[in-house]
């Protein structure tokens, strides 16, 4: 289908973009720790091989995930520390027997909270968030094609469609991304291509950035916000603006990047 060819390929290029706007590894998962994903993708895979692995696998795969693997690659980067190489994953991975959750199955008790997902035949390995927090593509089952998340104590949830997953994570990372790059665009002009300080008003910063903020001042705590200075928070956005008692921008500090 089109619509799924068009997405993937979308969602390549808005790799290729988020590589270049993430100059500080603000991403989690990209580079955290010296270790992610890094914004690589794998290569796609052919037709042919797609048609090998159903016919070995006796499965039949979803219209978006064979889209990915052909448009987009066989894995590389993607949600948290993104997504496993399928050519990889395939060759260890057996489908002996359908998942056995369905829609209801926490309501009607097929399966008990403390059985992991990943005990129970019918799906893939996806990829990682850390801390016991995995994906998993259901391929054989009532639900082919969903993809859940299991939190390592047994619970789950589910995460829609591949594309619904991905495409989820693609919103958030632009989201960040972008408004960082606007409040990186207000430090150059504050800064000024001498590295003196230009006289600038938060009202323009706010203008300019176009998302909610909030502010921190002082509180008496020895680590928190210095005695006559603001500190001006923007949704989703690292970095902060920092302001004197007379609400005059002193600076624009990046120093406690959060991680997106």
């Amino acid at each position: 289908m089109t619509i799924y060819k068009d997405f993937w390929i979308e969602a390549k290029e808005k790799i290729r973009l988020f590589k270049e706007l993430d100059d500080a590894d603000l991403v989690f998962g990209a580079n955290t720790r010296g270790w992610g994903h890094k914004y690589k993708i794998h290569p796609v895979m052919s037709e042919s091989e797609i048609l090998t692995i159903e016919k070995e696998k006796s499965i039949f795969l979803p219209e978006e995930f064979r889209f990915y693997l052909s448009h987009f690659g066989a894995g590389g980067a993607g949600p948290d520390y993104g997504v496993e190489n399928f050519k990889e994953t395939f060759k260890k991975t057996e489908f002996k027997k359908p998942f056995i959750y369905t829609e209801l199955a926490k309501q009607t008790g097929d399966v008990c909270d403390n059985e992991p997902i990943e005990d129970f035949d019918g799906l893939i390995y996806v990829g990682t968030a850390g801390c016991g927090t995995d994906y998993y593509l259901e391929l054989s089952g009532q639900n082919i094609g969903m993809v859940w998340c299991s939190w390592g104590d047994g619970g789950c949830n589910s995460e829609g469609d591949f594309c619904n997953f991905y495409s989820k994570w693609l919103d958030k990372i632009e989201l960040h991304l972008t408004r960082y790059k606007r409040l990186k665009e207000i430090e150059e002009k504050f800064n000024g291509p001498t590295g003196k300080f230009r006289r600038i008003s938060f009202q323009d910063i706010a203008n300019h950035m176009d998302c909610e903020h909030r502010e921190k001042k002082h509180d008496g705590n020895e680590y928190g916000v210095p005695e006559g200075l603001i500190w001006i928070y923007f949704d989703r956005t690292p970095g902060k603006i920092i302001l004197n008692e007379k609400r005059e921008v002193i600076q624009i500090d990046f120093s406690d990047r959060c991680s997106i």
